[in-house]
């Protein structure tokens, strides 16, 4: 069995590396690009995530080193995150297994391995996120084991890097504090708190003295309100994000309600056929097969979503499920398994509404950052099926979740994001698949328009664009893998992928005049204005009267401006 999964999670490690390269994933590199170019943190980026650049600048630093170019950065960046990936699915399995046996401590890690939060690869914030608060969770385990301080001020340096990474993790110290509390020696309550307390305070202190003393009070204040004036999607009040959420919420329990009562069909039918055979607590059956026939109508459910192509994220809707599940059949695990199952779901689930609080995202899409709760739920669903009498019921409940682990790399396998910014997932046994061969995406699979949109964006920008060129790439949903074909600068105040062009610009310009843009590259086709540039007001006004190319000329995919 460990020899079919393993080879399983690495063949599906491979699918990840050489496939999957999303706009926000190129939204990362440009990001990081532009810090190794020297552009300031808070001053001249006013990016919502720069706080999480460091890794991927890094080991872009490192490759750029090697091959003094960015070409085929996108794999090497892939490969270091699936690397990180296995080593974090790893560090799980070593410290579950230290107390759970090794099939349920294997399982809750290759769980881990297969569900990446947005469906990425690469070293970005929300994988990094997700892998902090894995060694937060291990180091915590570890010092409630053994009571090596140690340990606990591990656990707290892994929350300030999480908080780094991702700022509104700081409310996940609040969790981890009552699970210390709740689970530490009786002596000792008190003195883990404050260690854990202390070194977060310090740490975090540290680092806000750190941006105080280099930018000042006014620079950060000044860089928070320029990031939210030209990404307003960010600012949402928590009272409208908190309605949208009712209503995903909402939806998504009308779906599982529907599941259920499927299930529950199913359920009592499997019982009446197998009530004269049973002995025992005929109750206990009931609730055993009403379990293993919801398990089965959500893998169906999930598998047709598979097929269908459509709606990727809505296996969420099992994550959701599943926890609930492990929640409620807790009562079967021993205290030190309680320990286990409520320190990293606390976790989890405060990591989970730390990015519903900051992200744009809808609720169900979030859903993967509950993937540390999600492994651990399988805990007490397997003490459930140890305690049944019908052990044919408790070998199809373990292989049902040994199905989930097949779907999820079928769901590998057979979805894959393009490079075309489409929002249903492109396969790569498609006949239509091929290979980018040049740029900073070569060597990676995608779809023929996706290679042939690179290929000859990467030669057109070669041939028109100057090396150190201050470029602008505008257009609806941003390809900034551009500011990586050569020697140019980002001349804008961010780099994300679904930028706001508003009036906000050119404060940025007064600002850091010296990073007016040489050239303004826009999202064409044949000569024709992507619509969402010729639809934004202000943009067209300042191209036309305030910025007066001199020049433009016209690519496939691109319309180029010069200043001169």
């Amino acid at each position: 069995m460990y020899i079919i999964f393993n080879c399983i999670l690495i063949l599906s490690g491979l699918i990840w590396i050489f496939t999957n390269l999303s706009f926000d994933e190129e939204y990362q590199m440009a990001l990081a690009n532009r810090f190794l170019q020297g552009d300031e943190l808070f001053v001249h980026m006013w990016e919502p995530h720069q706080t999480s650049v460091f890794v991927c600048a890094f080991f872009m630093a490192v490759y750029k080193a090697l091959f003094k170019s960015y070409t085929g950065v996108a794999i090497f960046l892939h490969a270091i995150g699936i690397v990180f990936r296995g080593l974090v699915s790893f560090a799980l399995f070593m410290t579950l297994k230290k107390e759970l046996e090794k099939p349920l401590a294997f399982f809750a890690a290759a769980v881990f391995f297969m569900i990446s939060p947005k469906d990425f690869a690469i070293p970005e914030y929300s994988n990094i996120q997700v892998w902090l608060s894995v060694f937060c969770f291990a180091f915590m385990l570890s010092y409630l084991r053994s009571e090596k301080a140690w340990y606990l001020v591990a656990s707290a340096v892994a929350l300030c890097l999480e908080v780094i990474t991702y700022p509104s993790c700081i409310i996940t110290a609040v969790p981890a504090v009552f699970v210390i509390a709740a689970y530490a020696s009786k002596g000792k309550k008190i003195k883990s708190v404050l260690v854990f307390g202390v070194t977060c305070f310090v740490v975090g202190a540290g680092v806000l003295l750190y941006l105080l003393i280099g930018y000042g009070f006014d620079t950060l204040l000044g860089f928070y309100q320029n990031m939210v004036s030209i990404d307003p999607s960010h600012n949402v009040s928590f009272a409208v994000k908190f309605l949208n959420y009712l209503k995903d919420v909402g939806r998504v329990l009308i779906m599982i309600a529907a599941a259920l009562a499927i299930a529950l069909l199913a359920g009592f039918i499997l019982f009446k056929c197998f009530e004269k055979k049973a002995s025992g607590k005929k109750k206990k059956l009931f609730a055993a097969f009403f379990v293993l026939s919801s398990f089965v109508v959500f893998l169906a459910g999930f598998l047709i979503n598979i097929l269908s192509a459509e709606n990727r994220c809505a296996y969420s809707i099992i994550f959701v499920y599943v926890i609930a599940v492990g929640f409620f059949l807790r009562f079967y695990l021993s205290k030190e398994e309680k320990r286990i199952f409520d320190c990293g779901c606390a976790l989890s689930i405060a990591g989970f509404v730390a990015t519903l609080m900051l992200t744009n995202l809808p609720f169900i899409v979030s859903g993967a950052y509950l993937v540390l709760a999600v492994a651990l739920s399988a805990l007490p669903i397997k003490r459930f099926a140890q305690t049944l009498e019908t052990k044919s019921v408790e070998k199809c409940i373990l292989i049902c979740g040994w199905a989930f682990i097949c779907l999820l790399f079928l769901r590998c396998i057979y979805l894959r994001t393009s490079l075309t910014g489409r929002e249903q997932l492109c396969s790569i046994v498609d006949t239509d698949m091929s290979l980018i061969r040049s740029g900073p995406a070569k060597g990676m699979i995608t779809d023929d328009a996706a290679a042939r949109k690179q290929q000859i964006s990467y030669e057109e920008f070669k041939a028109f664009v100057p090396k150190g060129s201050k470029i602008w790439i505008a257009d609806g949903v941003v390809d900034t893998l551009g500011y990586l074909y050569d020697d140019y600068y980002v001349a804008t105040p961010s780099s994300i992928s679904d930028p706001k062009y508003l009036p906000d610009y050119e404060n940025y310009w007064r600002e850091n005049p010296d990073k007016t843009p040489d050239v303004i590259i826009c999202g064409a086709y044949n000569g024709e204005l992507s619509y969402d540039l010729l639809s934004n007001e202000w943009f067209m006004y300042y191209l036309e009267n305030v910025y007066k190319p001199a020049r433009y000329t016209d690519g496939v995919f691109w319309r180029y401006y010069f200043k001169e």
